[in-house]
């Protein structure tokens, strides 16, 4: 269990959040994006530090489900960083070079859930979490194609699997986090 200079570290980079997002609220200075930016670069990067931190600490299943957290919020981390030099770029082609990173998040969330779930339950029960997870999977991917087709029907065929990509890897992966 972290100590408890970790949980001050982890208040006060909530508090510091929650600053940037007032910031963004209010519109400080009449740079809403720069303070968006801001809170999304935070943000990432203390989901990052504690996912890392608990690693350190853990031990066996937590550990490894911690690491691959840490790996993916370090994804999207940099993802975060990438988008904020497109944008003092005024670059904001899609796809672009964030959405690697920030679908690359995606990926290690989705092993550190299948890891934690094979140690804890039997054959049986590890093969029907594996269906759930796949029929949500299937569910989502469908709705996001109709949907897709639906609002851009002329993108071009990268920047389209690209918008594909987005929901159907971040609502799986809610979705295997329930199931």
């Amino acid at each position: 269990m972290p100590g408890p200079g970790f949980a001050w570290l982890f208040l006060g980079g909530l508090v510091v959040l929650g600053l940037l997002m007032a910031l963004t609220a209010v519109g400080f200075q009449g740079d809403v994006a720069l303070w968006e930016n801001a809170h999304w670069t935070w943000s990432f990067g203390l989901a990052f530090v504690v996912a890392l931190v608990g690693a350190h600490r853990a031990i066996g299943c937590g550990r490894r489900t911690r690491v691959l957290f840490a790996v993916g919020f370090f994804s999207a981390f940099v993802g975060q960083i990438v988008w904020d030099i497109q944008v003092a770029n005024d670059f904001y082609a899609l796809p672009a070079p964030s959405d690697l990173f920030y679908l690359g998040l995606g990926i290690p969330v989705l092993a550190a859930f299948a890891f934690a779930v094979r140690d804890t339950v039997n054959r049986g029960q590890h093969l029907a979490v594996y269906l759930d997870a796949a029929t949500v999977f299937m569910a989502v991917v469908t709705l996001a194609a109709v949907f897709h087709t639906r609002f851009t029907p002329d993108a071009p065929p990268l920047q389209a699997a690209v918008l594909l990509a987005y929901p159907i890897l971040y609502i799986s992966t809610a979705g295997a986090g329930l199931v």
